[in-house]
């Protein structure tokens, strides 16, 4: 959960993500959860897009700090990401 920075595995979240899920398809309300997963949502004040180069070398574009609203927001920063290549590929950056 977001705010929650600690890395234990939490089965009422994982119930609660299920539930949430078949509120909106209900076929999934008997999902099996496989093989939890528990890993740190990288969140920042503000969402980091944008090239680095640092000094010189190949450059990266760094695109993350979404927080638990990645899914929600990924298609425009993708976008925005894409365009960052596009400019270096074209030597425009």
């Amino acid at each position: 959960m977001d705010g929650d920075g600690g890395l234990r595995q939490d089965d009422e979240a994982a119930r609660a993500v299920v539930e949430r899920c078949a509120a909106i398809d209900p076929r999934l309300a008997d999902a099996r959860v496989m093989e939890p997963r528990v890993g740190p949502r990288p969140t920042r004040s503000e969402v980091r897009v944008e090239t680095d180069s640092r000094g010189g070398a190949t450059p990266v574009v760094r695109n993350y700090g979404h927080g638990g609203a990645g899914v929600t927001l990924s298609w425009g920063y993708a976008r925005e990401a894409a365009g960052l290549v596009a400019g270096i590929v074209s030597g425009e950056v």
